[in-house]
């Protein structure tokens, strides 16, 4: 989409954005990598418009992840398995409000939220 912004960053990095830059911001399959969720909520408040919205997939991972590379080599990659509580706490913690959408254990479980 030419309208979209699309990046990768430095979880715990500041994002490389100005204040008030996005009306949307979209975290899927990465909150559990990511160690300090209150600064994650607080960087995502400062780059949001008033009124954006932040949309996150979170659930809880049961298993190490382990990355093959295609020469054959393993390494864990770090995960942080926070339980939805922590994830909300983190949120309040930044005056966002959510709606959420549990995912049906039969298609991987989870939750979304729509956080505001």
């Amino acid at each position: 989409c030419p309208q979209w912004k699309w990046s990768n960053i430095a979880a715990e990095q500041p994002l490389p954005f100005t204040h008030d830059s996005f009306d949307l911001v979209v975290c899927m399959y990465a909150i559990l990598h990511i160690e300090q969720l209150e600064a994650l909520f607080a960087e995502v408040r400062r780059v949001c418009k008033v009124g954006g919205r932040f949309i996150v997939q979170h659930h809880i991972e049961r298993r190490p992840y382990i990355h093959h590379t295609a020469d054959g080599e393993a390494f864990k990659i770090v995960t942080y398995n926070h339980s939805y509580t922590d994830l909300e706490q983190a949120a309040e913690a930044s005056w966002w409000t959510y709606d959420l959408l549990e995912i049906d254990e039969r298609h991987g479980g989870g939750r979304i939220y729509c956080f505001s």
